[in-house]
């Protein structure tokens, strides 16, 4: 066995460590649905000049990041280190002051390694994260983490001020900062990436910390949360009180804001960790009366102007369920106890493809009314289901004795507010048309049915797989999550699987993760030869990664879905 000769070298276990920290990134995005997908690479550059070495090396030295990216110089970093503010800053402390020349090393290439990467790629879309440097072997090394703009567009961060300067904070750039404080500990080990994931804590672990970390963001101007309100938000919400599930709403406020109404104001505050105290008294903050509490007290009862300055709060909505709001925007959705991004149950346009892809004649009209129909069962706060049937007319007079038969009358909020109010299922038409309610659903086992889930689950399974006939069911339970039967797999372009598999085919051993993991993600689309060309590549890296001694993933081989049809496939 040969050993793997590297060439941009920075240490031995290098490529373990920036696999572990890509993979652990990529499960925190999946957790907290960050619908996109994090790249993670090492930066290492030598400072002093190393002869005989490269002053820059990347990991992995063969992906799509050049060494040209980087206009950083051992020269420009000593001059940077001369001209940095921290030279002027004094310290009482001795260690403090014996630390500053190496601190302001580190801060000296994590900036620069920064600037230039901004200045690659945010023409590009793209926004990039670096972790604070660490000296190893003669070069200052960091962890990047890079994710797409268009996903901080969409989960924009909240601005705010700190020591008289501005600042932002958001749930996802959390989580992010936590990734990078995991890699950067990674490489303070004696032997970083030596060992698999390098006690790296799990994605659940990192996602939490992150919302604790987050919830301490000093959202009142001049406070910071020093306890962990997080936890003790979702210890109150754990709690019912006498039966009864938490509902209510706490502002997060200054107990003298002027801004704030108080109905009526309590003359001791009760700390938040004080959780049956805290329970009782969210009883009463509901409707357009609230808790006033700021991040350890309770004040009292009251309400807030409304101005151009929304305000903080926390919307318990279920027990073990709970949003973290700025104005009207959600900024965290926990449910329990798991700190997710807020977004829609379905996007519209996963909806609609899926409705229009299983009732063909159905029109963009007759989809979008189902769009908005599923939006008023949602809001019902309670279990029901709605099953949309091409043969609903038949089938309400074949369940005649299984429910209530009615006239054809269209879905209106105010019918299916009625109707949702009883055991049975709601049976429409693809256009919108209801023909009966409180309906027993029937239809045979099969294996897609499971004790886990609950019964609405099962009997949408059942009924709707056991058809000839196109049929759609939305189920909601109690808890407020949300199950299409069926949800259709996304339509994937067939020019870019055949383009994955033709640049998988002609990958070095370093450039083959991207389009390995792409397919694997994927290989549901794959048709038999797609599949026999991808099993020779792996069988090739399999055997490539053999004889340069480096630790592999067995990857299951690829073999055709008899699911699988054209129907799935977009030009």
């Amino acid at each position: 066995m040969r050993p793997r000769l590297i060439e941009q070298f920075l240490f031995p276990y290098q490529h373990s460590l920036r696999i572990s920290v890509e993979v652990r990134a990529k499960n925190v995005f999946e957790r907290i649905g960050a619908d996109a997908e994090p790249h993670v690479f090492l930066v290492g550059i030598a400072w002093p000049a190393i002869p005989g070495r490269h002053d820059i090396c990347i990991e992995p030295e063969e992906g799509p990041w050049p060494q040209s990216l980087f206009s950083t110089t051992p020269e420009s970093l000593e001059v940077a280190w001369r001209q940095h503010p921290d030279q002027r800053m004094f310290y009482g402390d001795e260690q403090t002051m014996r630390d500053k020349p190496e601190n302001i090393c580190r801060s000296v290439v994590t900036e620069a390694v920064k600037r230039d990467l901004d200045r690659a790629y945010v023409a590009h879309g793209v926004r990039s994260f670096v972790s604070r440097a660490r000296p190893i072997d003669g070069y200052y090394v960091v962890t990047v983490v890079q994710a797409p703009e268009a996903l901080f567009a969409k989960f924009p961060p909240i601005s705010y001020e700190w020591m008289g300067e501005p600042a932002e904070s958001s749930f996802l750039l959390s989580c992010i900062q936590a990734l990078l404080r995991e890699a950067e500990r990674a490489l303070e080990l004696p032997q970083p990436g030596r060992f698999i994931d390098d006690g790296f804590r799990s994605a659940e672990e990192i996602a939490r910390q992150a919302a604790s970390n987050f919830m301490r963001t000093p959202f009142l101007s001049g406070e910071m949360a020093y306890s962990d309100i997080f936890s003790e938000f979702n210890a109150i919400s754990r709690l019912m009180y006498e039966g009864t599930k938490g509902r209510g709403r706490m502002i997060l406020a200054k107990a003298d804001d002027p801004k704030l109404d108080y109905v009526m104001k309590l003359a001791e505050p009760v700390q938040l960790r004080d959780t049956r105290w805290a329970r009782k008294l969210l009883q009463m903050g509901s409707g357009d009366m609230a808790l006033i509490t700021g991040y350890q007290s309770i004040y009292g009862f009251g309400r807030i102007a409304e101005d151009d300055t929304p305000s903080c709060s926390v919307e318990f909505f279920d027990q073990q369920q709970w949003d973290f709001r700025h104005g009207n925007r959600i900024l965290l959705r926990t449910q329990f106890g798991e700190p997710r991004l807020p977004q829609e149950l379905i996007s519209d346009s996963r909806f609609l493809d899926n409705f229009k892809r299983i009732f063909l004649s159905a029109g963009d009209e007759a989809a979008a009314r189902y769009r908005g129909v599923l939006k008023v069962l949602l809001e019902q706060s309670r279990g029901c289901m709605l099953v949309v049937a091409e043969d609903a007319a038949i089938e309400a007079e074949r369940l005649d004795l299984q429910g209530t038969r009615i006239e054809p009358t269209p879905l209106t909020p105010d019918l299916i507010d009625r109707a949702s109010r009883i055991d049975g299922t709601i049976l429409a038409d693809p256009q919108g048309v209801c023909h009966a309610i409180g309906v027993i659903l029937d239809g045979a086992a099969n294996d897609r049915c499971t004790p886990s889930r609950g019964a609405r689950y099962n009997s949408a399974i059942r009924y709707v797989d056991t058809s000839t006939a196109k049929r759609l069911a939305f189920v909601i339970s109690e808890d407020g999550t949300l199950d299409i039967v069926p949800l259709l797999r996304p339509r994937v372009s067939v020019a870019e699987i055949e383009t994955m598999i033709t640049t998988l085919e002609n990958a070095t051993l370093d450039s083959h993760y991207a389009p390995r993991n792409y397919l694997v993600d994927r290989r549901f689309y794959l048709n038999e030869d797609q599949c026999t060309r991808v099993n020779s590549a792996l069988d090739r890296f399999d055997a490539l990664s053999l004889e340069d001694g480096r630790i592999r993933l067995i990857i299951d081989r690829f073999q055709p879905d008899p699911a699988m049809n054209d129907n799935y496939l977009a030009p």
